[in-house]
């Protein structure tokens, strides 16, 4: 009599599995942070020992999630490293150009409701600390590179294709979008304008099928934000400007989906999606 093929040791990531998953990435975050902070007191707000806790504890996740629920998979096809076509990264770059100065007006709106705290004023001052030209260009190859690309990898990569096969994209933005917010810890002057964001940069990994496009748009994002204030000069935002951000971020997601509509090579890596 024949046996029975062996039973499929492949495990679904669920939504409560990716939940998991990211609550793990903050344990991990917060064990090391701690452990270097006990060490060397200060280590907490500085920049390249925080940025390289991260990069371990997502390491460190991504290759449990592999082993569990994506063992047959590639890295390059989890990542969604798809190249896309040039005009899609163009394009998500405009976004987070658009975005930058909208988040930042709505978190000014909201500090003055909700004033941050003297110890919270204190740890901004020093993690911005950078008095040498080595120090500025480690914060913002940290602020600006190293910490958006890991971030867009895990959520829109990691997370965002094994949750993508056999449901619709609506249902993994919404929850992708959650998680990175989740893990961000923003505070609730922040919750409004990092949501928002994370929104529209799901919604570009789905249109692209890859995670180029979100990738330069979070790169834009915090570059707009960062670069200013390394070089001593603290942006003033006006609404205005922020209405000319969020126009300019509106238009190019707008072109984004008119070219991942047409572009053969977006249908197929969304096809690759599931």
């Amino acid at each position: 009599m024949a046996s029975d093929p062996p039973a499929s040791q492949e495990r679904p990531l669920s939504f409560l599995a990716a939940a998991f998953w990211t609550l793990l990435v903050a344990l991990l975050l917060s064990v090391m942070v701690s452990v270097i902070d006990a060490a060397r007191p200060g280590a907490y707000v500085d920049v390249v020992t925080f940025t390289t806790c991260k990069l371990l504890a997502y390491s460190v996740v991504l290759f449990g999630l592999l082993r569990v629920h994506e063992p047959e998979s590639s890295i390059r096809h989890l990542l969604a490293l798809r190249p896309p076509p040039a005009a899609l990264v163009f394009l998500g770059a405009l976004v987070g150009c658009g975005l930058s100065p909208a988040s930042m007006w709505l978190d000014g709106v909201f500090a003055k409701r909700f004033p941050p705290t003297a110890a919270e004023l204190e740890a901004y001052e020093r993690i911005l600390d950078a008095p040498t030209p080595g120090k500025k260009i480690a914060l913002v190859l940290t602020l600006v590179i190293v910490m958006p690309v890991c971030d867009e990898l895990f959520f829109r990569g990691a997370l965002f294709t094994p949750l993508k096969r056999g449901r619709r994209a609506e249902s993994v933005i919404l929850a992708t979008a959650a998680y990175d917010t989740l893990l961000v810890g923003a505070n609730p002057r922040e919750i409004a304008s990092i949501l928002v964001t994370a929104l529209a940069i799901s919604w570009m990994r789905a249109v692209s099928g890859s995670v180029f496009p979100s990738m330069a748009a979070r790169i834009t994002f915090f570059g707009v934000q960062v670069v200013p204030l390394v070089i001593a000069r603290e942006p003033q935002i006006s609404g205005r400007l922020a209405l000319v951000g969020v126009a300019l971020a509106g238009l190019s997601l707008a072109a984004i989906a008119a070219v991942g509509k047409r572009s053969t090579r977006a249908r197929d890596a969304r096809i690759e999606d599931g």
